[in-house]
């Protein structure tokens, strides 16, 4: 499987190392809810720079599209008692309505986005019902 995978891997279509930006974007935007927001309007109100501002994964353009559609997506996300995962049937109808013909790599990339969405939610609800478990 490893061996398929890195096959994959040389006939992409996407620098890897954008990619990765987007997936550090990705995890950043769903464990720091807003972070960026906050620190922008630290340095409006103060005039200074937070030094955090400079450490920010940013989304990259060339992967932009691929951002958009995941989050257009993700709002529209099916939950129940859990956060489901969004399934190819959900990709499918978005992009038959949207007209368009991913590449596999894009849904490739959409399935990672999803997994680091979900696993943010995971932890943040573990976090939460930790929080709210009464102590011994």
């Amino acid at each position: 499987m490893s061996r398929l995978w890195s096959r994959a891997e040389t006939c992409s279509t996407f620098d890897p190392s954008e990619v990765q930006e987007l997936l550090d974007y990705a995890a950043q935007e769903f464990n720091n809810s807003g972070i960026k927001d906050k620190l922008e309007s630290v340095w409006r109100q103060t005039g200074v720079k937070p030094i955090e501002l400079d450490n920010l994964a940013d989304c990259p353009e060339s992967l932009l599209y691929v951002w958009v559609y995941f989050i257009r997506m993700h709002n529209q996300r099916q939950s129940g008692m859990s956060v489901n995962p969004l399934s190819f049937s959900d990709m499918q109808a978005f992009f038959s309505l949207e007209q368009v013909h991913p590449l596999s790599e894009e849904i490739s990339i959409i399935c990672r986005l999803d997994a680091i969405a979900l696993k943010a939610y995971s932890d943040q609800s573990k976090a939460e019902s930790k929080k709210n478990t009464p102590k011994k």
